[in-house]
């Protein structure tokens, strides 16, 4: 078996997919390897020149997975005030009879606020249990995922980012219907009924 040039692809390549397609340098290994491959039926490969273009080629896909995990992230906290500014909606004769019983406006902006933590704290935990229970099943079923295993049994220091992001979202997602809650028109709203 004789190795075969591939050909050079047509006009200058860019800075950027040079950078991202050229694997890393050769070294005498790898340059043995190659005149052992090109000698014999069989070739061989060096593990970490072979690992190192494999994750030039898969980086892509990384950014793609955080990509769409920012996606997500957007998604939930629409999602969340979504779901607050409906709820005050419902219950918007209630907090104008809790104002009009002597209830402070801050009262009834912490009762929303109490609301969205708390609701972002539900999805924090059963996502967080999710995400290792997933790594824990990746890293049993597919023998090149083992090192997920290890790392779903473990708090990593990265999951405080995590922790931090889901309950921000939280209260960001409730500043506006906090807002409508404190601005509510006590009267007209006991008019309505």
């Amino acid at each position: 078996m004789t190795l075969q040039k591939k050909a050079a692809p047509k006009g200058p390549p860019t800075p950027q997919a040079a950078k991202s397609a050229r694997p890393p340098k050769a070294t005498k290994t790898t340059q043995l390897s190659a005149e052992k491959s090109a000698s014999h039926v069989l070739q061989a490969a060096s593990p970490a020149y072979e690992s190192a273009r494999l994750f030039t080629v898969f980086g892509v896909g990384t950014d793609v997975v955080r990509g769409f995990a920012l996606l997500l992230i957007g998604a939930s906290a629409f999602g969340l005030f979504v779901a607050l500014t409906q709820a005050l909606d419902e219950r918007r004769y209630d907090l104008a009879i809790m104002r009009a019983l002597g209830g402070a406006r801050s009262t009834s902006v912490a009762v929303l606020l109490i609301e969205s933590v708390m609701l972002a704290a539900i999805g924090l935990v059963v996502g967080l249990a999710l995400a290792h229970a997933f790594a824990a099943t990746a890293g049993y079923w597919l023998p090149a995922a083992a090192s997920l295993a290890a790392g779903a049994q473990v708090w990593q220091p990265e999951e405080w980012g995590v922790v931090a992001l889901a309950l921000g979202v939280g209260i960001i997602a409730t500043l506006l219907p906090a807002w409508r809650a404190y601005r509510l028109d006590v009267a007209a709203t006991l008019a309505d009924g």
